[in-house]
């Protein structure tokens, strides 16, 4: 199995894992959802997955959620069935069954897949899980403010289901940025909403991170905030276009010299975003575009990504499908002592046993607070979109009500920083010293339904700390213009807000 539970939740939250059958019962049976049960399908970018699955975790009956998923052919598959609380966020009747489906791919696919209504997506339905064995299960330990809830992870397959054969159109999609990034002419028949960011970082391998740490006079191996090392802004624009390939051009000496490289596609939006701080040419036409990368296959992570001693620097760049596939390349090339660098949004924590972690930018780690202070700037606005045509249907309220609070999901205060501090996102590893993930966005013109800010006498106090971050986690920061959102926009303040 590719895929490790950890990165969904840390480690010291899960409890009895098995291999080779369920060792956790599905909290309810999967055959009560034969019949009376909503069904939402979802789709697009792969990055807000995790932050989606503590939202649906916040609002479900407690201990009635249980998460499934599936990986294969560069696609991951998701299935949160539970029952609904009566007056929760979801806005639906007390104990309606409810089943969450998600095919993640792209950003651009919460677009196009949105619109192309006639291109039915392929989801894990109820009926997959019927059959429970040959999968691995945890418990996600309870916190203060979220029950617990089983994970159900299944690699390739699913029971004997494989990829999911049943196809259905899309309710509505995510994607990490505007959606005229991807399709204009199809954004344009889209309702869009943007309920919060999505921080991105510059993500390596351990063992390139430990070197680094030495280069720069740091501790070797030591996960304090103190000790992660820092990049320039040109040195990654350098490693993304082509012109720094080996670890000799970063002033090192090691490995067998490549410096191996994992990017995601053009049609990712954390691509984007990462292109539109670090590479340039999608907000400037003539510059470098980013260096173009083999297909990364998820059923082969394992032999593309441990390729190590590459005659020619720069002929094993891959490109994976979904962030998950990204992390379990980085893990695989550390593991085969192989030196490599990727992005990712910052809602994905190494713990100990992981092989990739965090490099600060230009002095700065990607945190909430670093991004509140204007110091930070690699985050983009993530859109929720659903197609005008279809609406998002006639026979139930069901459907708007969920996007209702979604959309809304950043009007709540205490539901954004439930979400922030469940996601796991207060340590570097080890120590509890800084946070990344989501942030929510505050009330403008293009989100009337954000809280946003602290209080305003709050607004101008110079020195934030990732606590007050954690309680109070608002986007004082906005792309948003008088005609719409824009990512290559120089971002705006909130009135009377002050950067550090």
């Amino acid at each position: 199995m590719k895929f490790a539970l950890k990165q969904i939740a840390s480690a010291a939250a899960l409890v009895a894992v098995s291999s080779a059958a369920f060792a956790v019962s599905p909290n309810i049976a999967v055959s009560n959802y034969s019949s009376g049960t909503t069904d939402i399908y979802l789709s697009g970018s792969s990055a807000v997955d995790l932050a989606l699955e503590k939202f649906i975790a916040n609002t479900c009956v407690a201990n009635t959620l249980d998460s499934y998923r599936s990986d294969a052919v560069g696609k991951t598959y998701y299935l949160w069935t539970c029952s609904s609380a009566s007056g929760a966020n979801f806005g639906l009747a007390s104990n309606t069954k409810i089943a969450i489906h998600k095919n993640t791919n792209s950003s651009a696919e919460g677009v196009t897949g949105v619109v192309d209504s006639a291109a039915a997506l392929s989801y894990l339905q109820v009926a997959d899980v019927s059959s429970t064995s040959g999968c691995t299960s945890a418990t996600v330990a309870s916190t203060a403010t979220i029950p617990a809830y089983n994970q159900f992870v299944c690699g390739t397959t699913i029971g004997n289901a494989g990829v999911p054969a049943t196809t259905h159109a899309t309710d509505f999609g995510f994607a990490d940025s505007e959606p005229a990034q991807f399709n204009a002419a199809k954004a344009s028949q889209l309702t869009t909403a943007y309920p919060f960011s999505l921080i991105q970082g510059v993500t390596v391998t351990k063992n390139l991170r430990d070197a680094l740490q030495t280069q720069q006079g740091l501790t070797s191996g030591s996960e304090t905030l103190a000790n992660m090392p820092s990049i320039s802004t040109s040195t990654v624009n350098a490693i993304f276009t082509g012109r720094a390939l080996t670890l000799t051009d970063l002033g090192l000496t090691a490995g067998d010299d490549n410096l191996y490289l994992v990017r995601r596609s053009n049609g990712s939006g954390t691509t984007r975003s990462f292109e539109s701080r670090f590479v340039g040419n999608l907000c400037n036409s003539g510059l470098a575009a980013m260096t173009a990368a083999t297909t990364l296959v998820t059923a082969s992570i394992g032999t593309q990504c441990n390729v190590v001693g590459a005659a020619t620097p720069g002929t094993q760049n891959l490109q994976a499908g979904t962030s998950d596939d990204l992390v379990s390349c980085l893990n695989s090339w550390n593991t085969n002592g192989a030196y490599a660098i990727g992005y990712l949004t910052t809602d994905y924590t190494p713990v100990s046993g992981d092989g990739y972690r965090w490099l600060k930018v230009d002095g700065y780690e990607p945190s909430l607070k670093n991004v509140a202070d204007g110091k930070y700037k690699v985050w983009s606005e993530l859109s929720l979109n659903y197609n005008k045509a279809t609406g998002l249907g006639v026979s139930t309220t069901d459907k708007s009500k969920f996007y209702a609070f979604l959309k809304a999901s950043s009007s709540s205060k205490t539901l954004m920083s439930e979400v922030v501090q469940n996601l796991g996102q207060k340590t570097d590893g080890v120590n509890t010293t800084w946070t990344g993930g989501i942030i929510g966005a505050y009330p403008n013109n293009k989100n009337a339904s954000g809280w946003g800010l602290t209080a305003a006498n709050s607004l101008a106090v110079a020195k934030r700390t990732d606590a007050e971050m954690l309680a109070n986690p608002a986007n004082p920061l906005s792309r948003a213009t008088t005609t719409g959102y824009n990512l290559c926009a120089t971002p705006y303040s909130a009135p009377g807000y002050v950067n550090e």
